[in-house]
């Protein structure tokens, strides 16, 4: 089957990889680089949502977990190698009704097999690093949680999916084109060519909306810009744990480098790094790690994360509305975490096939309750 792929972040590389994986003649179709946007910057910790056992997110965020480990699995076999591991993590608490909320929330919340989460003190957090704040107060302590490079993710899916055929056309999407309630073709910018073909899967991130909009399809999605600074932890020991509270979290990643973030702005399609951005992170990461004052900044990035308005993914496919294509968009902040079940569920829709793992409450119908 001849099928396009819009965007070559990871839902899209995920995608590819399966479609192509299993003989199908697969094009992706991305503006810029592989990875160039927010799952490249992505911090990467796998850190399932905090929600209630009972919500069927959780199967899906099992589903997504287990096709990471055998991505590593499958990838590794071919010798190619990403990083992928697991590395605990770390819910803190600066005061005490987010303790409280802590403690009360993690009782009713869902955690994937093998995870035993423990409420830390702060005498115990400052076993596991001496260098935190007496400001923390206690924490949330997750173990057999993994952490991904996620540049290195998508970069090795889409090496993957071109050695099984896969094609990369560098250029913009500027719309899809229907006749008869189908989809017919594609049309790019810069070449001002059309690609013929019946099989779309648009996972093009916060600009999705911009292509289904055209279409006449209004989802609720929007870009949340969050920026990230890098630290040089030289002559300091590394953090060997992702550290998370409120919106932001710092751990030592791939590159040797302390990655600490984020910020949450609803700036439209800035993708600006600023003085204010960084202020904010380091402010923050002070107030738990003071030393970190002391440190040199090596990067700063910004990237734009898709979200919707109820915080989850957006899986669908128009059977009677437009035939053929399938949209698979705003994983927001857990865009690492849930992108390759996102790629491989919207390879199955364009097949055809039944979803290896019940997706209907993602589907936009919700949004009309």
């Amino acid at each position: 089957m001849n099928i396009c792929i819009v965007g070559g972040g990871i839902v899209g590389c995920a995608a590819a990889y399966y479609l192509s994986k299993a003989g199908n003649d697969v094009t992706l179709l991305e503006k810029d680089d592989i990875a160039s946007k927010a799952s490249g910057f992505s911090f990467g910790g796998l850190l399932p949502p905090m929600v209630s056992d009972q919500d069927k997110l959780n199967l899906f965020t099992d589903f997504s977990i287990q096709l990471h480990k055998k991505l590593f699995s499958d990838l590794s076999s071919k010798n190619i190698n990403y990083g992928f591991r697991k590395k605990n993590s770390l819910i803190l608490a600066t005061s005490e009704d987010e303790l409280k909320n802590i403690i009360e929330f993690s009782s009713g919340m869902y955690f994937p097999s093998g995870q035993n989460p423990v409420i830390l003190n702060h005498g115990e957090i400052t076993h596991i690093d001496a260098r935190i704040s007496d400001k923390v107060l206690g924490g949330l302590y997750i173990n057999n949680s993994y952490d991904v490079d996620a540049f290195n993710l998508c970069s090795s899916l889409w090496y993957a999916a071109k050695k099984y055929g896969a094609k990369l056309i560098k250029d913009e999407v500027i719309s899809i084109d229907v006749k008869n309630n189908s989809v017919r073709s594609i049309a790019l910018k810069y070449s001002k060519k059309k690609i013929n073909t019946q099989n779309v899967i648009l996972a093009a991130g916060p600009w999705s909306k911009l292509l289904t909009e055209s279409l006449g399809i209004d989802i609720p999605l929007k870009p949340l810009k969050g920026q990230i600074l890098r630290f040089d932890n030289e002559n300091h020991p590394d953090m060997n744990i992702n550290f998370w509270w409120g919106a932001n979290y710092i751990s030592t990643k791939y590159d040797g480098y302390l990655w600490a973030g984020t910020t949450e702005e609803d700036v439209g399609f800035d993708q600006n790094i600023d003085k204010k951005g960084a202020q904010s992170i380091l402010s923050s990461c002070i107030e738990i790690f003071p030393y970190i004052k002391k440190l040199k900044i090596i990067k700063q990035t910004a990237c734009l994360r898709p979200i919707t308005s109820d915080l989850r993914p957006i899986i669908e496919n128009f059977p009677n509305e437009i035939s053929g294509l399938v949209l698979s968009t705003g994983g927001g902040r857990n865009g690492i975490l849930f992108g390759p079940a996102m790629g491989y569920i919207a390879a199955e829709m364009v097949l055809s096939k039944k979803n290896s793992v019940d997706t209907a409450f993602l589907n936009l119908k919700r949004f009309n309750n």
